[in-house]
């Protein structure tokens, strides 16, 4: 009996946002995923022929995956390219595409010539060949978005192999959500409520925003000067926010981080910023941005000690998202004309912007503020409290308490 210890660890990643059109799920519920492989082969049964064990011959990998019992997806790997055990093995760049959902299945894997004969296949559950592995198909899974899903494959040689004359490869495949996009949080749209007041009189808006993505995080120091190559004022460095840099800044540094990337990140709007905020479709009406005491969600004056604080190390809301209370305020992608609270042209708008105007709008409370009243993100009946959180200033302007976070289009 011959005994094959190699290991060949090779990666593929794919990440776009684009949609599968062989899916039972709509397109514009996908979201890309990453794979990586690494492949051994942990024994084998087999006495002779074994120049069947040989990968050379392996030009392309089938896969289908099935979802609350339904194709899902058909894959067809093109261009694996793979040599002799103790050798490399590399499979070429390729799409995946995957919504970061529960219920999955991996019900095929094989590994197939340029003639597309099978040379080695992952025994279906059931099988003749299934109680020789340990893990047959079918095989569950989850995709969440940022963490690893792992599964072991393990696929015998369909060669002259027969139940007691066979060997076997283990095929360890990782299926990790979107790290493309800087840590983004995909926010489903819908129609929300939002408070504000027109002279003496509160005025009621209903905001209808299609689906984006905004980033878990505000944008770091360190983030900025790996792409800007320069440090702001009082440049501190690490996972802290990035501040003293104005509007104009920012929209260079996404111009560089777009071209870097081939991504088209921006800014988020003010009404996606808000939305956000409160949670969109999971909202739980909570007075801040994840929870109704401060000091758990948000860095303030109570807390902060008078400084900037590393992202993500309060509580998240109920998207995901991070010190959207506090830290530090946040910019909009809108322009403007006027320093008034929000004043549509109608009650009803879909996806509002603001295009013209000198005036940046920016939101989201301090380290360095002390009252409640900048923090709160819900808009209750009676109570317009975007009127008193919308601060302004200009292009040029820099504060040191002023940064941004990332958002994109779905």
């Amino acid at each position: 009996m011959r005994v094959f210890y190699s290991i060949a660890v090779i990666a593929i990643t794919f990440m776009l946002f684009t949609g599968c059109e062989k899916s039972e799920v709509s397109s514009k519920e996908k979201e890309y995923s990453s794979l990586k492989l690494g492949i051994s082969e942990k024994s084998s049964r087999r006495s002779a022929g074994a120049s069947s064990y040989k990968l050379s011959e392996v030009t392309h990998a089938l896969i289908t995956i099935t979802k609350d019992g339904a194709i899902y997806e058909n894959y067809d790997l093109q261009h694996v390219k793979m040599s002799q055990w103790g050798s490399s093995a590399e499979f070429s760049t390729q799409q995946i595409k995957l919504l970061v959902a529960n219920g999955y299945k991996l019900t095929k894997f094989e590994l197939q010539n340029k003639d597309n004969k099978t040379i080695f296949a992952a025994p279906i559950k059931g099988s003749k060949y299934a109680a020789y592995v340990s893990n047959p198909l079918s095989i569950d899974f989850n995709i969440t978005s940022g963490d690893n899903s792992k599964i072991e494959v393990e696929v015998v040689s369909t060669e002259n192999a027969t139940p007691s004359d066979f060997g076997y490869v283990s095929f360890i495949v990782k299926l990790a959500g979107n790290k493309d996009h800087n840590d983004m949080v995909f926010v489903k749209g819908s129609t929300f409520k939002l408070n504000s007041s027109k002279g003496n009189s509160e005025i009621s808006y209903n905001v209808t925003l299609s689906d984006f993505y905004i980033c878990k995080y505000e944008v770091t120091q360190e983030l900025w000067f790996k792409i800007m190559g320069k440090k702001p004022l009082n440049y501190k460095g690490g996972k802290l926010p990035v501040v003293n840099i104005s509007w104009e800044e920012m929209q260079t540094f996404i111009a560089k981080l777009n071209q870097k990337t081939g991504k088209k990140y921006r800014l988020p709007t003010e009404a996606e910023l808000i939305y956000a905020s409160i949670g969109g479709v999971k909202s739980k009406g909570y007075e801040f941005s994840g929870g109704n005491t401060l000091n758990d969600v948000a860095w303030s004056a109570n807390n902060s000690n008078g400084t900037i604080q590393i992202v993500g190390t309060k509580k998240p809301n109920e998207l995901g998202i991070y010190d959207m209370s506090g830290n530090v305020y946040e910019m909009c992608a809108d322009k403007t004309d006027n320093t008034y609270p929000i004043n549509y042209s109608t009650t009803d708008v879909t996806d509002p912007v603001g295009t013209k105007g000198n005036i940046r709008i920016y939101r989201g409370g301090g380290f360095d503020d002390k009252s409640e009243l900048y923090f709160h993100v819900n808009c209750h009946d009676n109570h317009a409290v975007w009127q008193r959180v919308r601060n302004h200033c200009y292009i040029s302007t820099k504060f040191g308490s002023v940064g941004f976070r990332l958002a994109c289009d779905k």
